[in-house]
C-alpha cells in the first residue's frame, strides 16, 4: 500500500512537471530560416539548383521555403527544429546543377522547446564549381 501511494505521488509530480514545462513553451507560427547564397566562379548567383541538408544522423531535410533573393537557398528552417537539440549539431548542405556541386558545413541548435532553429556557424556564400 505504501509503495502504491509513493508511486502515485511520484507519478503526479512527474506528470505535473512535464505538463508545466510544455505550458511554458510558447512556439509561434512564424517560420524562420537560415539561407546560404550560391554563386558561380564569377560571383554571379546560381539559380535552379537541387539542394538538401543532412544532419549527423543522416536525416535529410528539404526545405519547402522559397527565397526571393537570387541564388539564395534555405539550409535549415524551423519546421525541422524538432529534429535538432539545444546541443549544437553539424548539418551539411549540398547543392548541385549538372556536374557542378558544392557543399557547406553548418552548426545549428534549437531552443529547449524545439520551436526555433539557430545558426551558430557556417558560410554565408558558397561557390559552385
Amino acid at each position: 500500500m505504501r509503495a502504491s501511494l509513493l508511486f502515485a505521488i511520484s507519478s503526479f509530480f512527474i506528470f505535473y512537471s512535464c505538463s508545466n514545462t510544455l505550458e511554458d513553451c510558447n512556439c509561434d507560427d512564424n517560420i524562420n530560416y537560415s539561407a546560404v547564397i550560391v554563386v558561380d566562379s564569377n560571383g554571379n548567383p546560381v539559380e535552379s539548383l537541387t539542394t538538401y541538408s543532412v544532419d549527423y544522423f543522416g536525416d535529410i531535410f528539404r526545405s519547402k521555403i522559397q527565397t526571393t533573393q537570387p541564388g539564395a537557398y534555405v539550409v535549415m528552417d524551423d519546421s525541422y527544429a524538432y529534429n535538432l537539440d539545444p546541443v549544437p549539431s553539424t548539418v551539411t548542405f549540398y547543392a548541385a546543377k549538372g556536374n557542378q556541386e558544392v557543399e557547406g558545413t553548418f552548426i545549428f541548435n534549437t531552443d529547449a522547446c524545439k520551436c526555433k532553429v539557430f545558426k551558430i556557424s557556417g558560410p554565408d556564400t558558397l561557390i559552385l564549381r
